[in-house]
């Protein structure tokens, strides 16, 4: 996994964000990915009781 959280990114500079899709697209493109990033870690994130549907919440 690569521990890199959502929050991480959205505060990157451009020039930071760029490298990372970069990399991204490098990946799909080779399709290989690093051996590390083979397991994953998904982290749920509950929505209040009354959500509506709504992801912006």
């Amino acid at each position: 996994p690569t521990n890199i959280l959502y929050e991480f990114i959205k505060h990157m500079g451009k020039k930071s964000k760029e490298q990372i899709c970069k990399l991204f697209n490098r990946i799909i493109n080779e399709g290989e990915l690093p051996k590390d990033w083979i397991t994953s870690v998904i982290v749920l994130l509950p929505k209040p009781k009354d959500w509506e549907g709504n992801l912006n919440v």
